[in-house]
C-alpha cells in the first residue's frame, strides 16, 4: 500500500550558545504552506540557510510504502493442524 504525503519544509539555523561558532540546522514540517511562510517571515528566514537561492517552505511529496509482513507460525502449530484434520 502506498500513501502520498504532502508537506512544506522550513529550514532553520539556530545558535545555541552565543559564545561559540556552533550552529545547528533544524527542519520543521507543516501541512499548510501559509503557516510555514508566516513563521519563516517572523524568523527572517524566507530563504533556506543551507542554499541561499532556494525559498523556504517548498512543497515536498513523500510516497510512503507499507508492506504486510506475515507473522511467524507459533510452536506446535503444525501438530494442532494435524490433530484438527484427523478429527474432521
Amino acid at each position: 500500500m502506498t500513501v502520498k504525503s504532502v508537506f512544506y519544509t522550513l529550514w532553520l539555523i539556530t545558535q545555541p550558545d552565543i559564545m561559540s561558532d556552533q550552529m545547528i540546522h533544524h527542519m520543521i514540517t507543516f501541512e499548510s504552506q501559509k503557516n510555514c511562510l508566516e513563521l519563516a517571515e517572523l524568523l527572517g528566514q524566507t530563504k533556506t540557510p543551507i542554499f541561499d537561492q532556494k525559498k523556504n517552505c517548498r512543497k515536498t511529496i513523500a510516497w510512503d510504502t507499507y508492506y504486510h509482513v506475515p507473522l511467524a507460525k507459533p510452536e506446535g502449530f503444525d501438530a494442532l493442524l494435524r490433530q484438527r484434520e484427523t478429527r474432521l
